[in-house]
């Protein structure tokens, strides 16, 4: 979905031109993202700043590798070199370079990879978690001094 109130948002012209010359083919909008995700190869995120991006916890869950930026949330869930990549942030050649270097592997490196991916959400990342962090920290702000 393009939000041409958001000043730092990518304007829907240049996304048309994009696919025109052929580097990126969009999609379009949509509340059911699973199908997308279990035709990627990997998810990536080059990100700027999160919290913790529920596209990354989605696709790990779903057992492919990651690709994102030093971005807090981002790093908090992967393992560079084992379940993705991390790329420096608002590096372009970086991350072209992460995602050459996961092209290149073989497909038993990717499998492992996303497998890793998984094995970290189920292990770090499961709703009963979550809650249970976001719960502490809402009775620790709500607790009187």
């Amino acid at each position: 979905m393009f939000d041409d109130n958001n000043p730092v948002s990518i304007p829907r012209k240049e996304v048309d031109k994009w696919e025109r010359d052929n580097i990126l083919t969009y999609l379009g909008y949509t509340d059911d993202v699973p199908p997308f995700i279990e035709q990627a190869d990997c998810i990536v995120l080059p990100s700027y700043r999160e919290g913790m991006p529920v596209s990354l916890l989605e696709g790990a869950s779903m057992c492919k590798a990651l690709i994102a930026s030093d971005a807090p949330g981002c790093r908090t869930l992967i393992e560079d070199g084992v379940n993705g990549y991390i790329t420096r942030t608002r590096d372009s050649e970086d991350l072209a370079a992460k995602m050459t270097t996961y092209y290149h592997l073989t497909p038993e490196a990717k499998r492992q990879m996303g497998l890793a991916a998984r094995d970290k959400v189920l292990k770090s990342f499961t709703n009963e978690q979550v809650m249970a962090i976001y719960l502490e920290k809402i009775y620790k702000l709500a607790a009187p001094e």
